[in-house]
């Protein structure tokens, strides 16, 4: 039952929840935005950087997240198959001129059946269940900003709840230096029970912001791997699985001797079949059909 509703809430279109998430992270930004603005001690000087800094950058990562969940990913039917059949060519390892078992049409290379909305999408990432979305060709680059920009507004916020909280520990006069050092461990864990109490706020937010800033950073170094490659997080994971799972790779020799593919499986060289120079990978996920029809590399 436990399965079923959270299949229901995260991996199907359920406006509850995205009315969740969406709320929740409004409520989430307007909280740094009252923080950083409304709720600062007398005294603390802003500077205007700071001022004109947060709302646009609550502004950016709000218009990338709702890009993210908006935008068509890139959703793959009958009538445009050609047209993202013409972006990529099969790499004969990974991808083959196979037909959909659901869809019954041939499946454009690097494209991937998600289950969760059961379509077929161009150039397949993943599916983020936190915006209950598939990341495929046409959305990946607003997911990109997305992570750029929300790494830098939690870095920014944890830096600044950290100057908020030792300005407000100080203007309090809650630590005496001389006291301090000198007084016995009990006192120093009332001191730092008191400072927890009185500033507990600026505290959740600075931890909550820390911790953000480890996850925004892991996600965005990896897709910038990715990106560096021009591999997806589906490649990624099919070719783990083609190294290490024997069956998985019998049913490839199949499809292979079906197809008449004679050429030899190369996994060293095919590894990065869609890389190219830094710049052309970044078109690619950037500007995804200004390169429509231009093959990454020639068939063998």
């Amino acid at each position: 039952m436990l399965k079923k509703l959270g299949k229901s809430l995260f991996h199907q279109k359920s406006p509850v929840y995205l009315g969740i998430n969406i709320v929740g992270y409004l409520l989430g930004l307007t909280v740094f935005y009252y923080d950083s603005f409304f709720d600062l001690q007398t005294g603390y000087v802003v500077p205007i950087f700071h001022n004109i800094f947060v709302p646009a950058l609550i502004f950016l990562v709000f218009l990338t997240k709702l890009l993210c969940i908006m935008v068509n990913p890139g959703y793959i039917s009958q009538e445009n198959c050609r047209q993202y059949t013409n972006q990529y060519n099969y790499d004969h390892q990974l991808f083959y001129p196979t037909r959909c078992r659901t869809c019954h049409f041939q499946k454009p290379a690097r494209s991937k059946h998600d289950r969760f909305t059961n379509k077929c999408i161009a150039r397949y990432d993943h599916y983020c269940t936190f915006l209950m979305k598939p990341i495929g060709l046409l959305n990946y680059r607003y997911y990109l900003l997305y992570l750029f920009f929300s790494l830098i507004m939690h870095c920014y916020s944890s830096f600044f709840h950290l100057l908020l909280l030792t300005d407000r520990v100080y203007q309090q006069d809650l630590v005496n230096d001389s006291d301090f050092y000198t007084s016995a461990l009990s006192q120093k864990l009332k001191l730092f029970f008191l400072i927890t109490f009185k500033c507990k706020w600026t505290i959740t937010i600075l931890f909550l912001s820390s911790y953000l800033v480890t996850i925004f950073s892991w996600l965005l170094i990896k897709h910038f791997f990715f990106l560096l490659n021009n591999e997806t997080e589906n490649e990624k994971l099919k070719y783990e699985k083609l190294l290490k799972d024997t069956s998985y790779r019998k049913e490839v020799f199949q499809i292979r001797n079906s197809l008449k593919i004679k050429t030899k499986l190369n996994f060293q060289t095919n590894q990065y079949f869609y890389k190219k120079k830094f710049f052309q990978n970044l078109r690619e996920v950037f500007f995804p059909f200004l390169a429509k029809n231009r093959k990454s590399k020639k068939q063998k």
